[in-house]
């Protein structure tokens, strides 16, 4: 009697260990996420408590699948990043995107690319260009959608070029490919248009030492909002023949400027001896 007792204690016990959780994920699969499901893990995307574990065993899988957007795990996000739009669950969307950024799939892609072109706000069509930024490579067809939008944004009062600034910044993130329409943005006057600082610091972002030169020049300027600007841009570039410039203005009369000098200078010498 005392053994059958004992018997119904245990199975009461082990069923409350694996009550449901989370839309469905027991908690036994959540002490142990690599026996989830990819359709359990997207699920658990939604949930504070535990999206973390699931987007770290989605990286993981991911990077498994050598990053293939065609990937099994990679259509669930898609499909699921799709679906949010309408019911608007920011944090399953937000998780999805993250993770679909991370296989640069061509889907989303396009989806915010007819978004920033063809988006029903101002807000969408900026969040679209900030969202694309993130999906970091050389993609041209991406670099030519920014521009169009950098083109058509004249601005609104209150706001001013807010998606001209974003896609600008979006194009900080795709390599040589971006550099290059930066340097044809500074050459156009309509384009350039109050995003002077927005196109010093995306140059900056590129990481590309051809940018060197220009930015030294508009540190040696008037301007004083661009010089700071270019000093920052200086450092994050990390091209050691800056410093010759950058030391001259360490004790530049601005203090924004010599902030940033005193940090641009850090920086490319801590770069420099990380790669003696």
């Amino acid at each position: 009697m005392e053994t059958i007792i004992l018997s119904k204690l245990v199975c009461v016990m082990l069923l409350c260990f694996v009550t449901p959780r989370s839309g469905g994920v027991n908690k036994v699969l959540l002490a142990n996420p690599k026996l989830m499901s990819d359709k359990q893990l997207v699920e658990t995307l939604a949930d504070d408590k535990w999206e973390r574990v699931a987007f770290r065993e989605i990286a993981c899988r991911l990077r498994e699948s050598g990053y293939d957007q065609n990937s099994p795990l990679a259509k669930q996000l898609a499909d699921a990043w799709k679906a949010t739009e309408e019911n608007r669950i920011k944090r399953l969307r937000d998780n999805c995107f993250g993770a679909l950024c991370l296989v640069k799939s061509q889907e989303v892609v396009d989806v915010l690319c007819r978004q920033l072109l063809e988006g029903s706000t101002r807000r969408e069509r900026a969040t679209a260009a900030q969202r694309l930024g993130c999906i970091k490579g050389e993609d041209e067809s991406i670099v030519t959608v920014l521009r169009t939008a950098i083109g058509q944004d004249a601005g609104v009062f209150g706001e001013g070029r807010i998606i001209a600034r974003e896609s600008i910044s979006a194009l900080g993130s795709m390599g040589s490919a971006g550099a290059k329409a930066l340097k044809e943005i500074w050459d156009s006057a309509g384009e350039r248009r109050g995003c002077e600082e927005v196109i010093i610091t995306a140059m900056g972002s590129t990481k590309d030492k051809s940018f060197t030169p220009f930015l030294i020049d508009l540190l040696q300027g008037q301007q004083e909002v661009i010089r700071d600007n270019a000093a920052w841009a200086l450092g994050e570039i990390g091209d050691i023949a800056a410093l010759p410039v950058l030391r001259k203005y360490e004790q530049d009369a601005n203090a924004k400027v010599r902030e940033n000098v005193a940090a641009a200078i850090e920086k490319i010498q801590q770069s420099s001896d990380a790669d003696k």
